[in-house]
Parts: C-alpha cells; structure tokens; sequence
C-alpha cells in the first residue's frame, strides 16, 4: 500500500487525472475510451504522462494498470461526484461508438450507467443486461444487474414492460437457481405483494412453496 500510494504522489494533476477515468474502464481499458475523457485539454499527452511513471503499460490500442492495486487504489480515491461523472462519459462513449448495435456492449453500457445519476438509462440497460445474462446462464451475473435496475427504478420513472413486480420475479428465479434460496423466497414474497393478478400471485405462492 505505501509503495503504490508513493507512486500516485508522484503524478502530476493531469496524469492523475487520467489515471482515474482509466480505473472507471477497468483494470485494461482500450486507449480511444481513455483519450476520449472530456475533462482534459490533451488527454493523449496525459496518458503518456502515465505510461512512462509505469503505472500502465500501453501497447497498440490497448492500456493496462500495471497491478491491479493501482487501478483500485485510483478508483476508490475519486469523489462520488466525479465517479458519476465518468462512469455517465464512458458510457456514452458506448453508446456513441456503438450506435445501432448496443447489444454487442451491452453489459458495459450497463455496469457504466448503474454507476450514475441517470436513472432512466440505468433501469433500461440493466433490465436488457440482466436479460441477456439470464439468456446465456449467466446467473450471477443476470441477478446483478437485475439488482442494479431495481435500484434505479424509484427514480426512473418508467413502468411497463419491466414493472417491479416482473424484476423482483426474475431476481427470485436467478437467485433460485444460484442456490440462494433465501434471497429468492425474500424476492418472491416482495413480488407478492406486488402482483395485481390473481394468476400471477398463485404463481408466485407455488414458486414460494416449492
């Protein structure tokens, strides 16, 4: 810790700078998001900055932390404000770069605006993210985002085709499935309480029994 917090020290404002929307990427990050922050008069100039104090490694168009306790260490150094902040630009950057085929970044786009204050696009993609995981048996996962998009559905305004009632549900499933039986019954009985079907709530009352 005191040799990665020493190395840090030693960065100017702008390598800094640099250094903490690349930890919002992740530990590797592909250098056109990076050099893409608007916060910097020449971002491309900052990343060199960075690369030579070899706290990233850059090669071609990809960059990378050098350990991963300084893409930690970074990140969990950044005020919420500006942690909201560059989560909202990188995700989009995805949006901007992917446009007409966000399905292929899906996940990203997600994870970056579940970050941010932007509620309505935050419910959206986490909805279709969650949705997608649940697709490929990716139950972890899908739980995740489904936890994610109902986070942010007090403040995004938007009901159907993803009522809570249908998210709590579908949390339940993916819960059930990871063995967490629990957390699903928890999910299923909030979902109860939710349902305006009489169908729909003797559905979930089987699922709660069984």
């Amino acid at each position: 810790d005191e040799v990665v917090a020493r190395r840090l020290e030693s960065l100017d404002a702008d390598a800094m700078a640099i250094a903490e929307y690349a930890s919002c990427v992740g530990r590797s990050f592909p250098t056109s998001i990076v050099t893409s922050a608007p916060s910097l008069d020449d971002p491309g100039s900052s990343l060199e900055k960075l690369r030579a104090s070899g706290i990233v490694t850059v090669v071609g168009a990809s960059g990378e932390f050098s350990h991963a306790l300084f893409q930690a260490a970074v990140y969990d150094s950044i005020a919420p404000r500006w942690l909201a902040a560059h989560h909202r630009s990188i995700g989009e950057y995805y949006e901007r770069a992917n446009k007409g085929r966000i399905e292929d970044v899906l996940y990203e786009v997600a994870r970056h605006f579940s970050r941010t204050n932007v509620h309505e696009k935050a419910f959206r993609y986490c909805s279709m993210a969650a949705e997608k995981a649940e697709g490929a048996y990716a139950l972890e996962q899908a739980a995740g985002f489904y936890e994610s998009a109902l986070a942010a559905l007090p403040e995004a305004k938007v009901g159907s085709p993803y009522p809570e009632a249908h998210l709590r549900e579908r949390l339940g499933d993916a819960r059930f499935a990871t063995g967490d039986i629990d957390k699903s019954i928890e999910c299923y009985n909030r979902a109860i309480g939710l349902a305006e079907d009489d169908l729909k709530k003797a559905d979930l009352h089987r699922k709660v029994a069984s």
